[in-house]
């Protein structure tokens, strides 16, 4: 559900950025195979850098990964947090290695495969806080998962809990008019469900569930982070007109379901200062700054500069997308495709 101008989002980006100057900007998406970063010359529009972590050539002994995914049958399909973390990591490495200077970027944004949940415990907020430049990231942030895998968009295992959301709210029709969208298998208010039936003492030990952009998101702020509107619509649990979170559909979900979600994050804010952390190991600007992250297919969207009604575009990959902007929240009668908010 895009602006319906580009007068918006150029009005979206100059609040965003304002202060921050020309100069090198940072992009990172963590994709279900890889974890890629490109660095934009904003000042002359070039690309300065680009590199690529794959996931298969790095983790899959460590992390059982076979196309970065972890395939634990009957349609369960996982992938590993804390590779992500690691991943992170290599691909900041692999920057300085091609000579970028990790001092000129201005700040960092980026976008995640889309449905994908972390689910944290009480130590997470700490950890994130108090990163510390002499180790390691993930081996600081080995303890934080209250569940090891995280399931991804290929997941089909949730029929079931897709049936009892539905059910929950009255019905399909009236979960599509909430929040834009059916219940899909894949997205994450059904895994919620099902991962709060299926293992009830690690839902106990979750205190937050983040999804993979706002996770990556977390580990630069080193805080939690929100999810932002875009993906936050890829859920199952977002009202699609005012951007927040349903609590019908929270409450269709899992009980106390809303106290493990940080509110949805506005998309035209700055998240804050990139940790210390990075600065110390990394080297980073102090002064970098962290934007919101959003879903990968939203993100494309804006990207592509698809903000008028009419534009449509065609994403090859992992999975083939179709996809379009509207002025307004139209909702399919049948729940064909799938509504997203513009991030």
């Amino acid at each position: 559900m895009p602006p319906p101008a580009v007068g918006c989002i150029s009005l979206q980006r100059a609040k965003l950025t304002r202060g921050m100057g020309m100069g090198n900007f940072l992009g990172i998406d963590a994709s279900t195979q890889s974890m890629s970063g490109l660095v934009i010359d904003t000042e002359t529009g070039t690309i300065v850098a680009e590199v690529s972590v794959n996931f298969d050539e790095l983790y899959a002994d460590r992390y059982g990964v076979t196309n970065g995914v972890i395939d634990l049958g009957d349609g369960q399909m996982h992938s590993a947090p804390l590779m992500w973390v690691e991943a992170l990591e290599q691909l900041c490495q692999q920057l300085r290695d091609a000579d970028v200077d990790l001092t000129s970027i201005r700040a960092v944004a980026g976008s995640g495969q889309q449905h994908g949940t972390v689910y944290l415990n009480d130590s997470a907020a700490e950890a994130l806080a108090g990163l510390d430049a002499d180790r390691d990231l993930a081996t600081q942030l080995e303890g934080v998962f209250s569940r090891a895998t995280a399931p991804i968009w290929m997941d089909t295992s949730t029929g079931e809990q897709c049936r009892q959301i539905e059910a929950g709210v009255g019905g399909r029709q009236a979960l599509l008019q909430l929040t834009g969208n059916t219940a899909f298998e894949r997205f994450s208010g059904p895994q919620i469900r099902r991962f709060r039936q299926t293992e009830p003492d690690d839902w106990e030990r979750t205190t937050n569930i983040s999804l993979v952009s706002s996770f990556v998101s977390s580990l630069l702020a080193g805080r939690l982070v929100g999810v932002d509107p875009g993906d936050g619509s890829g859920t199952n649990l977002m009202d699609i007109r005012s951007r927040d979170w349903s609590q019908e559909a929270l409450d269709a979900t899992a009980p106390d379901l809303g106290r493990r979600l940080l509110p949805i994050a506005t998309a035209d804010t700055i998240v804050g200062a990139i940790h210390p952390f990075w600065v110390g190991r990394h080297g980073f600007s102090p002064d970098c700054r962290v934007l919101p992250f959003s879903g990968d297919n939203p993100s494309s969207l804006i990207g592509l500069g698809l903000v008028q009604p009419g534009q449509v575009a065609l994403s090859l990959g992992t999975s083939d997308t179709l996809f379009a902007c509207m002025d307004e929240a139209r909702v399919s009668t049948t729940g064909e495709g799938a509504l997203f908010a513009s991030p």
